[in-house]
């Protein structure tokens, strides 16, 4: 979990980044890549951030990021990339200003593509996506 400043912080560089839905390339020149969206009513935030270089990716971290007062309950985060699922993390509660995080870390060369974060939360008896935020891996 991150402390208050950092929430502030994460919060406050991602409310500049997040600009809805965005693919930002990761290149041999770039080490990492991030990318972040709020869902419709701004409680929930997902970011999708992937280390490597070229085609290979140390890891993918999704982060979802709870920026409403109150706790966001039932949620839990979807890591894919372009073969699809890549991982279901566990269901979580995400307190007000909090934040969690799922990484997958394969540390190899992996399939050019979108690789994505979707934030879901259990609503109204059915999983709703509330956030996707994806990164663009290529050579």
């Amino acid at each position: 979990m991150f402390g208050l400043k950092a929430r502030l912080g994460i919060t406050t560089g991602v409310a500049i980044m997040a600009a809805g839905f965005a693919v930002l390339p990761a290149s041999q020149a770039l080490a990492s890549a991030r990318s972040c969206q709020n869902e419709a009513n701004g409680f929930l935030e997902g970011c999708a951030n992937v280390n490597g270089s070229g085609l290979h990716i140390n890891s993918l971290q999704g982060v979802v990021t709870n920026i409403g007062v109150g706790d966001q309950h039932m949620v839990h985060l979807e890591l894919s990339g372009p073969h699809g699922l890549i991982k279901n993390c566990p269901t979580i509660t995400v307190g007000s200003l909090d934040s969690d995080s799922c990484t997958w870390s394969p540390n190899a060369n992996e399939t050019a593509g979108s690789y994505c974060v979707t934030v879901w939360q259990f609503a109204s008896n059915k999983w709703v996506a509330r956030a996707k935020a994806c990164v663009g891996v290529h050579k």
